[in-house]
C-alpha cells in the first residue's frame, strides 16, 4: 500500500491526526464497508476508446470517513480521504452551503 503525499495533507486537514501507517490503513480498509469497487471504464470516441480509471471507496463506519483508493496498478495507492468535514465545508459538486442555504439546513450543515 502507498500512501501518497496528497493523501497524507487530506489526512491531516480533514481528519485531524497524524496519518495511518500502511499497516493502519490495510487495517482499516479491511474493516471498512466497500462502497464502489474500482474499475476500468471504457468511453468511445470515434474509433478509438478511451480508459478511464474509477477509484475504489471504502466507508469505515468507526472513523466516519471514506477511504479512496487505486487498486489498478501493482500495488495500491491510498488517493484521498473524505470526511465530514467536506460536507459541512461543500454541498455536492463544490457547490457551498452560502450559495443553497435552505439546502445546508435541511442538511444540517453549517454554514
Amino acid at each position: 500500500m502507498i500512501l501518497t503525499q496528497h493523501f497524507r495533507e487530506r489526512w491531516v486537514e480533514r481528519v485531524g491526526t497524524r496519518p495511518p501507517t500502511q499497516a493502519e490503513l490495510a487495517r482499516m480498509i479491511l474493516e471498512s464497508v466497500l462502497v464502489q469497487p474500482a474499475m476500468e471504464l471504457y468511453k468511445r470516441r470515434q474509433r478509438k476508446y478511451i480508459r478511464h480509471s474509477v477509484l475504489a471507496a471504502y466507508w469505515h463506519t468507526g472513523r466516519e470517513i471514506i477511504l479512496k483508493i487505486d487498486e489498478g496498478g501493482a500495488e495500491a495507492v491510498a488517493v484521498t480521504v473524505l470526511s465530514s468535514a467536506n460536507a459541512r465545508a461543500k454541498i455536492g459538486g463544490g457547490v457551498s452551503a452560502q450559495t443553497y442555504p435552505k439546502l445546508a439546513e435541511r442538511l444540517n450543515l453549517e454554514r
